[in-house]
């Protein structure tokens, strides 16, 4: 008797509990959005596997105050990018059945993604590969997952998480997530799990893993992962259970919704977010708002800033009104009449007391004055020969026009022989009328073509 009434006892209170558990809210699972300009905000809200939500269902507040015009839309129409990378051991111990069936999910995972979602693809054993970066080519990913990445020895899981953080990073993805698939420990990772962990919390980045039971399984670093950023962690005891695994994340991540709104907290304060899907379960999340000029990468430059200060007005200022100086004092010396001033200069026009011959003004200005005026070169001459302390040679006058053969008009002539020959000092210049009959008289007689130019 005593038994019946312990074991109704028990069945009372184990009922009266579930019955408590069932009313109290249920815990959703929410991801900031990144890359959006603050007061701009945005979750990514993780409901349950077959689970959908209206518009209406949803209420936002921030440290108790509800939050109005709040914008819900599924994952796929949010208009945000987003992407998962999917990372695949293939250690010997996955030689053969396991990384076949792990392909196969991959594919079947490809086949289950949203619009827009872009798929990269790690492999990782002794080294870290990157087949595939973040894409929405599903034909190249398919090809990918047709054929065999090849095995070898050797587990680096944390760098393969620590590239495909980095491949995210680079898309310069909203919101984004990893899929890792292995079946043993980390064997030869430089990264080490704390720090992965810290990178993927401040990227947003969520790490779903899958642990293949093997004899080398360990799966407590997987559910680590799994816990610290927000993802899950599931178990696979077959290579069999793989696609079932991957088919069931592909849909939870594209059943996902994203609540963005405009907040109204103050720069540098602490908030509270409290998410309620009516009828499914409540979302927490807290932040501090940033100042928009430190939110990167929406914060202005060092180059913007000074361009936008006070000092660039008045440095503008300044080197505009030197140069409307420099200009104006350009125009005005060009006016000015150089040889004006040099005769003043050299005439002693000015009140200053005039110069002595010797000094080096002096003999500049005079040397400044002789270049500006033309040169004679008879009044040159004279007075080059003045200085040496002689008389100055005439300038020879220019010969006439002179014959080339017969030598009239006061070419030089031999009394004897050719004047085509003659190389004498004679200096004869006949008249016109005397050119025929001295031609004639020659001796030899002159060719027919001689005479001729010297009758002319």
């Amino acid at each position: 008797m005593k038994t019946l009434l312990v074991t109704i006892l028990i069945t009372l209170v184990a009922t009266l509990a579930a019955t408590a558990a069932a009313g109290g809210p249920t815990s959703v699972q929410t991801t900031p959005v990144g890359r959006l300009p603050f007061p701009e905000r945005g979750f990514v809200i993780d409901l349950p596997d077959g689970v959908t939500a209206s518009r209406g269902a949803f209420r936002v507040t921030e440290n108790g105050r509800r939050v109005e015009n709040v914008d819900v839309a599924a994952l796929g129409t949010a208009g945000i990018s987003y992407g998962t990378v999917l990372a695949i051991d293939t250690s010997q111990s996955m030689k053969g059945a396991p990384l076949s069936s792990a392909l196969a999910a991959g594919r079947s995972f490809v086949a289950h993604r949203a619009a827009g979602q872009q798929i990269g693809l790690v492999a990782f054993d002794g080294r870290v590969r990157v087949l595939r970066r973040p894409g929405s080519d599903a034909g190249e990913l398919i090809r990918l997952f047709s054929r065999s990445p090849g095995v070898a020895f050797g587990t680096r899981i944390y760098d393969a998480l620590e590239r495909s953080l980095a491949l995210l990073d680079h898309a310069r993805l909203s919101t984004g997530s990893i899929v890792l698939l292995s079946d043993g420990a980390d064997v030869g990772s430089r990264s080490k799990l704390d720090s992965v962990i810290a990178k993927a919390r401040a990227q947003h980045v969520r790490i779903f893993t899958v642990g293949l039971r093997s004899k080398a399984f360990a799966p407590a670093s997987l559910q680590a992962l799994a816990a610290e950023t927000g993802g899950s962690f599931a178990e696979a005891s077959s290579a069999a259970e793989l696609a079932s695994i991957y088919d069931a994340l592909g849909n939870r991540l594209a059943g996902e919704y994203v609540v963005r709104y405009r907040s109204t907290a103050p720069p540098k304060s602490d908030v509270d977010v409290r998410v309620e899907i009516r009828g499914v379960g409540v979302a927490t999340a807290s932040y501090t708002a940033p100042t928009p000029s430190g939110l990167a990468p929406f914060h202005r430059s060092l180059l913007s800033r000074f361009l936008l200060s006070g000092l660039a007005v008045v440095l503008l200022a300044i080197f505009v009104a030197g140069l409307a100086a420099f200009t104006l004092l350009v125009i005005l010396r060009s006016r000015e009449s150089k040889v004006v001033h040099r005769v003043q200069e050299f005439a002693g026009g000015t009140n200053e007391a005039a110069p002595s011959e010797g000094s080096s003004w002096h003999r500049a200005a005079m040397r400044r004055a002789r270049a500006s005026r033309p040169v004679d070169r008879r009044d040159f001459r004279a007075r080059t020969a003045a200085r040496r302390g002689r008389r100055a040679r005439p300038r020879p006058r220019p010969r006439p026009r002179q014959h080339p053969w017969c030598g009239y008009g006061g070419l030089r002539l031999s009394t004897r022989g050719d004047p085509r020959r003659s190389r004498g000092a004679t200096r004869d210049c006949w008249p016109a009328s005397m050119r025929a009959s001295r031609c004639a008289a020659r001796t030899p007689p002159p060719s027919p073509v001689w005479c001729l130019r010297a009758a002319r």
